[in-house]
């Protein structure tokens, strides 16, 4: 049954983009523009680092993979990563008032993001993602994006897929670029790029400022958390938000890189559940890396040595109450790359890590404590229940390419000795095969396992610190298997059919209504289906199209509320309360589209069209059970080369421009989606 509903899905919306892509079979065969304006999504002409630690196309990389360049940014007037992800296969992103969520192939929060190889998540949490303004899109040469487990050569986290944020250097920009961008919602923002290069190396430096506020920005009556016998609170507005970054990367020769990123933002926000509560919050995640490598070829081998530093805070203010969490990590590896065979290459390495980390890992339900129509006779106050902790990461692993004939295959292993729990060894092998006619086909599987959530090492509720045993302690575990055919004759017209299956176990989701946050260990599997291609209908006119649907089946996961209630001789008692609800995977069918069409040499029109299925919901410990309609919203940009002094770019552009309605599921309750955005960005380079 759950096959025959994917293929009426798929059936449903596969057709327009087989229509598109034979359509331009007619104006395939013109010549090619010279004027490089006219690229779009996968430009098959980048090369890739994250499948496999070298410089590689997305073609030859052992895993499904996609590129998305800076030229495809700035054409489609993208501004986040999460707007940039929203239109790729597989991606859908949850807009949350905290932040936006990633889902991929509907699992919640499973990607490792990655700035220049360094993770941009922390231990301390699973919530906090580089998605909005945060990280800024001005100073990034392009995105890789790897659907699939990826753990060999990654580690843990690596669970669901990775995307990797490549920076510029001073060789993609020898001179200097500014810009000033404004917009509605009070959007205002600056950013100045450097570079440098010559035969000794090269040097870039960024910075970007932006400030802005929530779409939403009023919030109602609502008690203090930090005291509620003052009173009820009168209703408001929020502030602005402010958001600062600083990008430094420095290449000298072919033996040493240096790179760096601070980020520091204060995000204002409001909340509500599902009565008509609301209150305002601000979120501050700063976060900075320092990194160094040293590289060196002897003979047939290529060594490199790698050390960064990592340190990132989440502190998260809800009406006057303020969590802290924050997480400091150093990591060290050793790659060492040569061929060992004619045709046979291997790539090995060992690697340390440390965490230091400060931890919430119990915290009640925020709305309760901030109703103003609470009935106790006593104003409650929430638990705030925090620990620190330290632990290790030491890792072995190695990935074996060689070829058999014209196929290429690749088998990779890695051991990992965590200090909290057992040690766990992840693999992948697969196979590239190319077939006739610029026919390709892949088969990639692999396995990841994920760190824990501080609240199952040290929480309450389903997991007892008293009882808990790191050797017998079981991670979030995932198996994928890929398989895509690909036909890829040219960088403008290619298409690609990808099937996939996760299979979950021991998956721990987390839920803001439960104590502890979090559910038991409970398995799910996923499959589904993902189609995408770009052709060139004409000679200036080009037209994309991703499509994604799957079924997700499993156990229901199951939730334990502990907390307790005071008597009047100042003793408590413990109360229990469970209850089970469906896992969240977001929706099941995803769908994107766009038109470029250079109608003048120095100008360009885009259009993105974005459309999903429903999106369930379920708030209030399950007793608010339903799902949103999604309406298709459509985006609309103008960029114009040379608009008003040489060598500068205007960019004029609109998100959800025809201002559709519609609800998003928030971490209490319902949150409306953004409205009509608009906003005019100029730049110039010198």
């Amino acid at each position: 049954m759950k096959i025959f509903k994917l293929l009426h899905k798929t059936s449903r919306m596969v057709l327009p983009l087989v229509l598109i892509w034979s359509a331009g079979g007619a104006g395939a065969g013109q010549q090619k523009l010279d004027d490089t304006l006219l690229m779009f999504v996968g430009e098959e002409l980048s090369v890739v680092t994250v499948a496999s630690r070298k410089a590689e196309s997305p073609a030859e990389a052992p895993a499904v993979i996609r590129v998305v360049d800076r030229t495809a940014i700035e054409n489609r007037g993208l501004q986040t990563l999460g707007e940039l992800l929203a239109f790729e296969p597989g991606f859908y992103v949850a807009e949350r008032a905290q932040g936006s969520i990633p889902y991929l192939r509907g699992i919640p929060g499973g990607v490792l993001f990655l700035y220049d190889g360094v993770p941009l998540t922390t231990e301390s949490t699973k919530n906090v993602h580089a998605l909005d303004r945060e990280l800024s899109l001005h100073a990034v040469k392009q995105v890789e994006i790897l659907r699939g487990p990826g753990s060999v050569l990654w580690g843990p986290d690596a669970f669901a897929g990775i995307v990797n944020v490549v920076p510029m250097s001073g060789r993609d920009l020898c001179g200097v670029e500014s810009g000033m961008t404004a917009g509605s919602d009070r959007l205002l923002g600056a950013y100045l790029n450097w570079g440098q290069a010559n035969d000794q190396g090269d040097v870039f430096l960024s910075a970007n400022a932006t400030r802005d506020r929530y779409h939403n920005d009023a919030f109602g009556p609502h008690l203090s958390m930090v005291d509620p016998e003052q009173g009820v609170i009168g209703e408001g507005h929020i502030d602005d938000s402010d958001y600062l970054e600083l990008i430094g990367n420095a290449h000298i020769g072919n033996w040493l890189s240096l790179s760096g990123r601070l980020s520091d933002f204060s995000r204002e926000f409001t909340m509500q559940d599902t009565t008509s509560l609301s209150w305002e919050g601000e979120r501050e995640s700063p976060s900075s890396y320092l990194k160094a490598t040293l590289s060196k070829a002897i003979g047939q081998s290529h060594f490199s040595l790698t050390g960064y530093y990592h340190h990132m805070r989440h502190d998260v203010t809800n009406v006057d109450l303020k969590s802290e969490q924050k997480n400091e990590q150093y990591h060290a590896e050793l790659l060492w790359d040569r061929p060992v065979t004619e045709s046979g290459r291997l790539t090995a390495g060992v690697s340390f890590r440390q965490n230091n980390i400060e931890a919430i890992v119990k915290e009640g339900f925020q709305p309760e404590f901030a109703n103003p129509d609470n009935k106790f006779d006593f104003k409650l106050q929430p638990v705030v229940r925090q620990k620190e902790y330290d632990n290790t990461l030491k890792s072995v692993f190695a990935q074996y390419r060689f070829r058999l004939n014209s196929m290429e295959c690749w088998l990779g292993g890695r051991l990992d000795d965590h200090s909290q729990y057992g040690s766990t060894f992840s693999y992948s092998m697969g196979a590239n095969y190319p077939l006739h006619n610029n026919w390709r086909l892949k088969a990639a599987y692999g396995t990841a396992y994920r760190s824990p959530y501080p609240g199952q090492l040290y929480g309450s509720g389903l997991f007892d610190p008293a009882s808990f045993n790191p050797g017998s302690f079981d991670p979030e575990g995932i198996q994928t298997l890929n398989l895509q055919l690909s036909w890829n004759p040219k960088p403008e017209r290619n298409l690609a059919l990808t099937l996939f299956h996760s299979r979950l176990s021991d998956h721990v989701q987390e839920n803001p209504y439960s104590s502890s946050g979090l559910s038991a260990p409970f398995d799910y599997e996923v499959a589904g289906v993902e189609l995408s291609g770009r052709v060139r209908l004409f000679h200036r006119l080009e037209a994309y199209a991703n499509f994604t649907a799957f079924n997700a089946w499993g156990e229901d996961a199951d939730y334990l509320e502990k907390f307790f209630f005071p008597r009047p001789d100042g003793t408590s008692v413990t109360i229990y309360r469970t209850w089970d609800g469906p896992f969240d995977s977001g929706p099941d069918v995803m769908a994107s589209m766009g038109l470029s069409w250079q109608f003048h040499p120095k100008a360009i029109l885009s259009l993105d069209g974005l459309v999903t299925s429903n999106v369930p919901f379920t708030f209030a410990k399950e007793s608010v059970i339903g799902s949103f309609n999604n309406p298709p919203l459509v985006n609309l940009s103008l960029v114009i080369k040379d608009a008003f002094l040489k060598n500068s770019r205007l960019t004029l552009a609109g998100k959800n421009i025809f201002d559709q309605d519609y609800d998003v599921a928030g971490r209490y309750g319902p949150e409306e989606g953004k409205s009509q955005q608009v906003f005019v960005e100029w730049s110039v380079s010198f």
